[in-house]
């Protein structure tokens, strides 16, 4: 197994419970992603192929507006290998301390209007798959701030394992109201 994260990096992980890997990809290749994304916005809907998912955009009930685009990584050579590639694997692998797979792909839009995501945890979705540790890789395609909405997380917080939840599946709202949640702005990559 290459060694593609450094000691520094490996201990944030253990103590934080997330990582963020900076300057990854290339000018070209983030352009290249940006393109990526764009074609899959524009591609139709297609039963049996990629699932395009919509929302109403906030103050529009009957509106629709696209938000997430999953299962298409046999449709699209680029994305394929992106993801499923040895470096990215090899990371995860790295934060895993085993070889990682992947288990699901998806793409979420976050246009104006758009809905956001109460507090949450992925893995209580995908428990009933099998595995039970999985790790929620994100890459940003524009830059994520607090004006417009970036990813909140509670470092340190993943020892305490799947927190109580909502019938809703968010994090139940007085545990998620008693959290030091802290925001992680991210730049294009």
């Amino acid at each position: 197994m290459n060694n593609y994260l450094s000691e520094e990096q490996l201990d944030v992980w253990q103590q934080d419970g997330c990582l963020k890997v900076g300057d990854y990809f290339t000018e070209s290749q983030k352009k290249e992603l940006l393109a990526w994304v764009v074609d899959m916005q524009a591609r139709p809907e297609s039963a049996g192929k990629w699932m395009k998912y919509f929302e109403a955009p906030v103050g529009e009930p009957d509106g629709r507006q696209l938000c997430r685009v999953e299962n298409f990584l046999q449709f699209h050579a680029g994305f394929d290998a992106l993801l499923r590639g040895e470096r990215l694997i090899g990371i995860l692998s790295e934060l895993m301390g085993e070889p990682a797979v992947l288990f699901k792909e998806k793409i979420n839009f976050k246009l104006p209007g758009g809905n956001g995501f109460l507090p949450h945890q992925d893995a209580p979705a995908f428990n009933s798959f099998g595995p039970t540790y999985h790790i929620t890789m994100m890459v940003s395609i524009d830059p994520c701030n607090k004006e417009n909405g970036c990813l909140e997380m509670v470092p340190g917080h993943h020892r305490q394992g799947i927190l109580p939840t909502a019938a809703d599946a968010t994090i139940d709202p007085d545990i998620a109201e008693s959290l030091s949640w802290e925001l992680l702005p991210t730049e294009i990559g």
